[in-house]
């Protein structure tokens, strides 16, 4: 745990918040910001993988033109 993570903690509790509760809200802030961005990445990533080998494909099948 980072001392940034446990400071929120304190200063969740110090404005009343639960210390059961300030430890839930803040481990849930680190859920939404520190691995939640990582999972769209990863979509557009394979996405892009996937999609650039079938253009490649396709790029060869078509015929050259003259001209």
């Amino acid at each position: 745990m980072k001392p940034y993570t446990v400071t929120l903690v304190a200063i969740t509790a110090g404005f009343g918040a639960p210390r059961a509760t300030a430890v839930l809200a803040v481990l849930g802030y680190r859920v939404v910001n520190y691995w939640l961005p990582p999972l769209p990445g990863v979509v557009a990533y394979l996405r892009l993988r996937l999609n650039s080998g079938a253009a490649d494909k396709a790029k060869t099948a078509v015929p050259p033109t003259a001209g």
